[in-house]
């Protein structure tokens, strides 16, 4: 049987008690889970284009969503992959369901 390292983190940063949050949580993160530490937002919107062009190729896709912040980050990221073969269609939250 293979065994597994598995770990859980509960924290609440709201919480004004905790206060070696920083110190445990890069320990957790850098030590134990083995994170680089070099993520950074243009490097996901980079990485996140780059999978979007290799898994779509010259499909085309058609995103109906409704304007809510995921699907608004979703479809920029779309746009920004694949350009014209992306198609949106946004609707508002009142809409009934189909």
């Amino acid at each position: 049987m293979r065994r597994k390292k598995l770990f859980g983190v509960q924290f609440h940063p709201e919480s004004s008690t905790h206060t070696g949050w920083k110190k445990n949580s890069c320990y957790f993160l850098f030590k134990i889970c083995g994170a680089k530490g070099n993520w950074t937002p243009a490097s996901f919107v980079e990485e996140t284009e780059k999978d979007i062009r290799i898994k779509v190729g010259s499909a085309k896709v058609f995103l109906r969503s409704q304007r809510r912040r995921g699907s608004s980050v979703l479809a920029v990221l779309l746009h920004r992959a694949i350009g014209i073969n992306y198609i949106a269609f946004i609707s508002n939250m009142d809409d009934a369901e189909e």
